[in-house]
């Protein structure tokens, strides 16, 4: 058995006892841990013996190796012969174990429970990437196995995922749907953010500590929600699929956008859906412009609406959507992340920070963290003196009493940022001061969704199941796998349910 493990060293059976009582050798078979070449060795009986490990040198890279043999494979004493029947103990016929019962006629013979289970994993290596496939007797209770690359000979360790049924009354895992896994993600929840209440005080933190907690406030924007929040497991699972190439920015916005996309659509504003119902030839969409309503037949409906929307229940499927999709969006999460922008009559940031397109500041205290973190500089891509301020985690859901106090409170906030990093007498009273407010939005009710505790990315796939006979798709960054919280992901998944249409419409004629 090699520190490599790539598999278990196959033996030869032993072979038969020598004349005189001496112990015959046997021979092993097993594979270099640095060049992997496969190696035969014959031991003799004194090695066999022998309580320590047994080195070798490879034939082909010349690396000295150390072989632990399992005790069934050590050399055992010959147990003594039996004693004859005449000088046989009296005593009860138990002194001597009873025969293995014999299989019932048609049955299979009783056999021992394996102690090592055959399991081949695929993965790719960390350390050059290159794509393996191998196969590990593991014990059947193991959590992880050691191995190393083919290519570049790193070390791997590799989870293994229990083969045992989970015990009656265990905790089933996340992502399960029942009442139980419900709660146990919200107990984690629960205190996982008790934990995090008391780790953030309002106690000074010295810079490299500060440092860490920038980068957790930014890890808190781009997933938008607080750590707690969030599945340890899963919550980077489409980061294998992000794009390539570098950031920028949009001068005229989304909007502008939205209106390229939207050239030549018909498209009506103002009107709140409140039900979409199933018919037998469609589906019928009822709702309210302007206090009176309005009534929509499509032969399809494409429900894009915000993962927030449809967690709040405020609009009516008849029928219910099923258990399985509702179980999906009531599992993913929905947060707030928020921005304030402000306009100066001069860009006075350059006179220290320079041309730069962005930069951040670090919160005095864990209690801070999140607060005005990150300002984007807009003066090189819209030509005015703006900048971009980011509230996340914790900042972003201020507890004022209304909507307004809340967004004073976020730009008083952006300001003495400003001052701490520039200067009280440096910075100029703002011309222009805008804030959002996302989760109190009612058409969307936070920002995008992440894999919270209790979720797997699998819920997202879920969630752009069609229904109906494929007459109610879904579309949006929350059916988007590979791309949740983004543009680009809700701007693909509108495409990938187009081309369901029209597989739909035009079916490919047979040839």
């Amino acid at each position: 058995w090699l520190s490599r493990r790539r598999r278990c060293p196959r033996r030869a059976a032993p072979a038969p006892a020598a004349s005189g009582g001496r112990t015959a050798g046997r021979t092993v078979s097993f594979s270099c841990s640095s060049c992997a070449k496969k190696l035969i060795l014959r031991l003799s009986a004194s090695q066999l013996a022998s309580p320590t490990p047994i080195t070798c040198s490879c034939s082909s890279c010349g690396s000295v190796l150390k072989i632990n043999l399992p005790p069934s494979d050590k050399a055992k004493p010959k147990p003594p012969p039996p004693p004859p029947p005449s000088a046989a103990a009296p005593g009860p016929s138990s002194l001597r174990p009873p025969p293995a019962p014999k299989p019932a006629k048609g049955g299979a013979a009783p056999s021992a429970a394996p102690k090592t289970v055959e399991r081949t994993f695929q993965c790719s290596c960390v350390s050059c990437g290159a794509k393996l496939r191998f196969t590990l007797s593991c014990p059947p209770n193991a959590c992880t196995a050691s191995t190393k690359c083919a290519m570049c000979h790193a070390e791997l360790r590799v989870r293994i995922p229990s083969l045992k049924p989970p015990a009656p009354g265990a905790d089933p895992p996340p992502g399960a749907s029942s009442e139980r896994t419900r709660a146990w993600a919200c107990g984690v929840r629960d205190a996982a953010f008790a934990e995090e209440e008391r780790e953030d005080t309002e106690a000074p933190l010295p810079l490299p500590e500060a440092l860490l907690h920038w980068h957790w406030a930014n890890l808190e924007y781009a997933n938008g929600t607080q750590l707690h929040s969030l599945s340890n497991r899963w919550w980077d699972a489409d980061d294998e699929f992000d794009f390539g190439g570098g950031h920028y920015l949009l001068p005229d916005g989304y909007g502008g956008l939205l209106r390229k996309v939207a050239a030549g659509l018909d498209i009506r504003l103002g009107h709140e859906v409140k039900t979409v119902k199933k018919e037998p030839r469609g589906v019928l969409v009822e709702a309210v412009n302007g206090g009176s309503p309005v009534i929509f037949t499509a032969d399809v409906a494409i429900c894009s609406l915000p993962l927030g929307v449809l967690k709040a229940g405020a609009v009516v499927f008849e029928p219910p959507l099923p258990p399985r999709k509702q179980e999906a969006i009531e599992r993913l999460g929905f947060g707030s992340l928020n921005k304030v922008l402000l306009g100066f009559e001069r860009p006075f940031w350059e006179e220290r920070e320079g041309g730069r397109d962005f930069w951040g500041w670090t919160a005095p205290n864990g209690r801070r963290r999140g607060e005005a973190f990150q300002f984007w500089n807009l003066q090189r891509s819209t030509g005015r003196p703006l900048l971009l301020v980011l509230h996340a985690g914790r900042a972003a859901l201020r507890k004022e009493d209304t909507r307004e106090e809340a967004k004073e409170a976020a730009i008083r906030a952006t300001m003495d940022a400003l001052r701490a990093i520039f200067g009280e007498e440096a910075v100029p009273a703002p011309t222009l001061k805008l804030a959002t407010q996302w989760e109190h939005e009612h058409f969307s009710r936070g920002v995008y969704s992440h894999v919270a505790v209790g979720a797997t990315a699998r819920d997202y796939d879920v969630l752009a199941e069609p229904l109906w006979g494929d007459s109610l798709l879904f579309a949006g960054e929350a059916t988007s796998r590979e791309h949740p919280a983004t543009v680009a992901g809700a701007f693909l998944s509108g495409l990938r349910e187009a081309g369901r249409i029209d597989c739909a419409l035009h079916p490919k004629l047979p040839t």
